[in-house]
C-alpha cells in the first residue's frame, strides 16, 4: 500500500473519531436524537471507508510483486 493511501485512510479514522467524540458529548448532554444521528452517519463513513480499503487490499493481491 503506497504511503499517500495510508495517509487517507488514517485520516477518515481521525476524523471518524473526533466526531464520535462529539456524539458522545451529546449523549452526555442528554440530546440522544442529535447523537443518534451523528453515530449513523459516523458508522456510514466508516464502512465507505473500510470498502475503499478492502478495494485497495483486493487490487494489491491481484498485482504481481
Amino acid at each position: 500500500m503506497k504511503k499517500d493511501e495510508l495517509k487517507h485512510f488514517r485520516k477518515g479514522i481521525k476524523d471518524v473519531q473526533r466526531m464520535l467524540t462529539v456524539a458522545a458529548k451529546r449523549l452526555n448532554d442528554g440530546r440522544c436524537e442529535a447523537a443518534a444521528e451523528f453515530m449513523m452517519g459516523e458508522a456510514a463513513l466508516l464502512q465507505k471507508l473500510a470498502t475503499e480499503l478492502r478495494s485497495v487490499i483486493e487490487d494489491g493481491e491481484q498485482k504481481p510483486q
